[in-house]
């Protein structure tokens, strides 16, 4: 009798632990994951200089935004970290924390910053820059 009780104390435990629960994720959270892979698609385009990247990943005003201040440098390494997301009814705001190094004409010049990033649409693009501007670098 002991040995049943035991064995059924064991297959009871295996099934308990056994069982994962599963986690729903949110309309939310798919659009967090969504804007930070865009930052992330937008700030390679940025460093390979892919002007036909960044157009499709950018609305009209978006793409004017980089456009109007992108510099001329040789390379650069740059760096996208998303801080938070604030999700509207008709457009997502991305914060992203960025640090740069630019390479001009033989010498490096360094930057940092808080980017806070419009997006609206799906897919996701950027609409609007309205702070601190990564891409306006080098200055």
């Amino acid at each position: 009798m002991r040995k049943v009780l035991v064995i059924v104390m064991v297959v009871l435990a295996v099934a308990a632990c056994s069982k994962k629960e599963v986690k729903v994720q949110t309309e939310d959270s798919k659009l967090a994951l969504e804007a930070f892979k865009l930052a992330e698609t937008l700030r390679q385009a940025y460093v390979a200089k892919d002007l036909k990247a960044l157009e499709d990943n950018t609305t009209e005003h978006g793409l004017q935004d980089i456009q109007r201040q992108l510099k001329d440098f040789e390379s650069v390494e740059l760096d996208f970290q998303p801080r938070w997301v604030d999700i509207e009814s008709d457009s997502l705001v991305l914060n992203v924390s960025w640090k740069g190094t630019w390479q001009i004409r033989g010498r490096e010049q360094k930057d940092r910053g808080m980017a806070v990033f419009e997006l609206t649409g799906h897919p996701l693009k950027l609409n609007k820059i309205l702070r601190s501007n990564p891409f306006k670098n080098p200055e």
